[in-house]
């Protein structure tokens, strides 16, 4: 307990992690001894081949990254993106500190998938001092929802090459968590995992170092996940995977065999993550990043049918909301649900077993359950789809538009389409933004 310099930090860790890994006691998560080894040295930069691409935002378009990058859906670290980021000055240590040391944070969950929380001053208290194998992890998705935190969504923007996040139309309080604040110590992470409900993501590091590993959406779980080969006494958090699995993993599968990217970030850099793609993450030393998930025109088809398969309800909504902001791809989904015989969740079954989705049947449910669910927030999320699109340089629209024929499908489609983007103005270069 005298390790640390607040007199309460001691108490609020001890908790956290009692409840966040009830399978070992508060003090052995150290057990290993891994702060006083060299296993940073072994799995730090320089100790393996750096494989994933990188791009400087100097060297490229929005078009030409979308084309490159997101429609074939490959990874890549992009620079040159954050440089004028308020975050870069503002998330500093003890600025941090100074500004958000009473707010809250997430720092764990416990069996029940409840919250275990923390304050910020207690937690870099920790982060300090900490000795632990793999430490507590800050990861806060709702920062919006308290006046101590909101003032970190100031300090970061969604990149250029992202301009798109159709999970926005279901508005934030019923949208699944998609953007996090994260505060890494050294030693932390995630293990190999792929990103839920078919979407993509960005991560931006202020400071620190993180190592990354991915595999392509084909490989099997148990050959990312490395199985049978942990061996008994052995953990199976993010440091033990790039330390012991791994190597073993590279090894079994023979000298290029093995199809992975790899990579260190470094601060200032963002990395790419296409959807399904496996990816483990290591924090080689303290970091302070943000993520978030996201939608766009290229992953919509796979982001679709997993949510009208993973979450049925949500589903529901997100075609009422698609049906009045983007028309086209309402029928884009409409199209795949026929494609798959797919009946929605509100849709009553058909005699003869037929469960396909119809654009009558689902239009006239849509236009029911609209008026309950489609109310209040409608103006917010019509304000944060213009401040998307009023972001898209001149190079993207071609693009875009190319895009939207694509999923239309249809003259009637198509003139739904023009109507919207007539609601929707996007800006010409040279005006307000």
């Amino acid at each position: 307990p005298g390790k640390f310099d607040h007199a309460k930090t001691f108490r609020k860790v001890h908790y956290a992690k009692k409840h966040q890994r009830t399978d070992i006691r508060p003090d052995n998560w150290g057990k290993f001894g891994y702060w006083q080894t060299n296993v940073m040295d072994l799995i730090g930069k320089g100790t393996f081949e750096e494989t994933i691409p990188r791009v400087h935002i100097k060297d490229t378009s929005v078009r030409e990254f979308i084309e490159k990058y997101e429609k074939p859906g490959l990874p890549v670290i992009i620079q040159g993106l954050m440089d004028d980021w308020p975050a870069m000055q503002n998330w500093e240590w003890s600025r941090l500190e100074r500004k958000y040391r009473h707010g809250s944070f997430k720092v764990g969950e416990d069996d029940d998938g409840h919250r275990i929380k923390m304050r910020l001053k207690y937690f870099l208290d920790y982060l300090r001092h900490q000795t632990d194998d793999s430490p507590l992890y800050l990861f806060e998705s709702a920062c919006e929802d308290a006046t101590r935190t909101a003032g970190l969504l100031e300090d970061f923007r969604i990149p250029d090459v992202f301009p798109f996040d159709l999970h926005c139309v279901l508005g934030l309080d019923d949208r699944p968590p998609h953007r996090w604040f994260l505060i890494g110590p050294k030693r932390s992470g995630t293990t190999v995992h792929r990103d839920p409900i078919g979407t993509a993501a960005w991560n931006a590091l202020q400071s620190g170092e993180k190592r990354w590993c991915l595999f392509p959406p084909d490989l099997p779980k148990e050959i990312v996940k490395a199985k049978g080969l942990r061996r008994e006494g052995e953990d199976d958090e993010a440091i033990d995977w790039f330390a012991k699995l791994l190597p073993r993993l590279k090894r079994r599968e023979g000298p290029g065999k093995l199809r992975i990217l790899e990579g260190t970030q470094g601060p200032g850099e963002i990395i790419f993550v296409p959807p399904r793609w496996w990816h483990a993450v290591v924090n080689l030393s303290d970091t302070v990043a943000c993520t978030q998930n996201f939608v766009s025109l290229a992953n919509f088809d796979l982001a679709w049918k997993e949510m009208r398969r993973g979450r049925k309800k949500l589903a529901v909504r997100w075609l009422n909301r698609l049906d009045t902001f983007f028309p086209e791809l309402a029928h884009r989904a409409r199209q795949l649900n026929r494609a798959d015989n797919w009946r929605m969740h509100n849709e009553p079954r058909r005699a003869g077993g037929d469960h396909s989705s119809s654009d009558s049947s689902s239009s006239s449910s849509s236009s029911s359950e609209a008026s309950t669910e489609m109310s209040a927030d409608l103006e917010d999320i019509e304000e944060e789809l213009m401040g998307l699109e009023s972001r898209w340089p001149a190079d993207l629209k071609e693009a875009v538009e190319a895009r939207r024929n694509e999923a239309v499908g249809s003259d009637g489609a198509a003139k739904a389409s023009r109507s919207r983007r007539r609601r929707h103005k996007v800006p010409q270069n040279g005006e307000q933004r």
